[in-house]
């Protein structure tokens, strides 16, 4: 008798966002791409606001985690985000990702995100502890020793701090690293209030 393997799966929780936004991060990309040709840019059909990284995560604990998720954030109502600013890690002077970020960070999307990282723990999904820090990633640096910057480029973009997308669902997603980059697929939806 043969045991069978257990099937592990890279995956995250995060916030879809909107045709508009979407617009955006595909224009400013281009302004942006003129002053930084050191950086591979982020397919704007697959930008998201990730709220838990959950890793390589058993199908077991996916199917136990849908079921947590589905009565931890029924009580969490829909939201507006607004983007508002640029951003990079570790540090703008010195870029390894530069994001767009949000004007404020609204309770419920603090509470969603909270949710989801308690949900995962009690389940024994092992979840990053750091501070949440709500953003959505443009481009990520080709080469780390690289030095860039993006002083020029970010004075020439604009950023349309007008536009709000409102949050209505997660989805918990898998990850599929290619040589092109990430493929993201979704396992399962969950809808707010």
């Amino acid at each position: 008798m043969s045991l069978k393997q257990e099937k592990y799966i890279r995956a995250f929780v995060a916030v879809p966002i909107d045709l508009n936004l979407r617009i955006v991060i595909q224009r400013t990309q281009s302004l942006l791409g003129v002053h930084a040709r050191e950086f591979r840019w982020t397919d704007p059909a697959q930008v998201h606001l990730t709220l838990v990284f959950l890793g390589d995560t058993s199908e077991r604990d996916l199917i136990a985690l849908k079921s947590q998720l589905q009565s931890e954030i029924a009580d969490i109502p829909s939201f507006d985000l607004r983007i508002d600013r640029f951003g990079a890690f570790p540090k703008m002077h010195r870029p390894r990702v530069l994001w767009i970020g949000f004007r404020e960070v609204p309770s419920e999307l603090r509470r969603l995100q909270e949710g989801i990282a308690t949900s995962s723990r009690k389940i024994g999904i092992d979840v990053e502890t750091r501070d949440f820090h709500p953003h959505l990633t443009l481009a990520r640096l080709r080469n780390r020793d690289t030095r860039v910057d993006l002083s020029q480029g970010l004075d020439e973009t604009a950023i349309d701090d007008s536009l709000t997308f409102t949050v209505r669902e997660c989805v918990l997603f898998e990850s599929v690293l290619r040589p092109s980059g990430p493929v993201y697929s979704r396992l399962a939806s969950f809808s707010l209030v």
